[in-house]
This record gives structure tokens, C-alpha cells and sequence, in this order.
């Protein structure tokens, strides 16, 4: 009985690591969605950091809505990459770097 209810901890506890996982990753791809609605932020995007932003917040949103066979570390590596990409174009755009120039 002891065993088993280590078992069950231990599945727990990668339970709750997941969980908190996609909850970190779905606060992120609502609080990009919030800036790129921004129209004074937006607007300054130039066309293809738009697309590589939009196109992992859907990606992020897909692997969260069909999160029953994935990792916590899945979750995890996801919004480091979407926090890469988002960071980029925001840098770009705090330092008046365009492509075009």
C-alpha cells in the first residue's frame, strides 16, 4: 500500500508539473495576444515578425488544446520558443531596427 501510494505521488507530481506548465503557457499566449492587439505595437511590426508571431501563438494554442499525450518539458521548450520569437521582434522594435532599411 505504501508503494502504491508512492506511485501515485509520483504521478502527481508530473501532473502538477504539467499543469503548471500549459498555465504558464497559456497566461503567455494571452498576454501576446493583448500586445499584438495593441495598434501602437502592432503597427511598428514589421510583416514577417507578425507571421513568425501569429503562427506560434497558434502552434502554442494547438499543443495546449491537445495537451493529453505531451510532457511538461514539451510545454516547457514551447514557450521558450515563443518567448524568443516575441522578444526579438519587441527588441527590434525598441531599437528602431527595421529589415528594410
Amino acid at each position: 500500500m505504501v508503494q502504491e501510494a508512492e506511485n501515485f505521488k509520483s504521478q502527481d507530481m508530473m501532473f502538477k508539473k504539467k499543469v503548471t506548465a500549459i498555465n504558464a503557457l497559456d497566461d503567455y499566449l494571452y498576454n501576446v495576444k493583448k500586445v499584438m492587439k495593441d495598434d501602437s505595437v502592432a503597427s511598428k511590426l514589421n510583416p514577417v515578425d507578425k507571421v513568425k508571431i501569429n503562427s506560434a501563438m497558434i502552434k502554442g494554442k494547438s499543443l495546449i488544446d491537445g495537451n493529453e499525450q505531451e510532457d511538461a518539458s514539451v510545454f516547457v521548450d514551447f514557450l521558450k520558443e515563443l518567448e524568443r520569437v516575441f522578444e526579438a521582434a519587441m527588441n527590434k522594435i525598441s531599437k528602431g531596427f527595421s529589415d528594410y532599411v
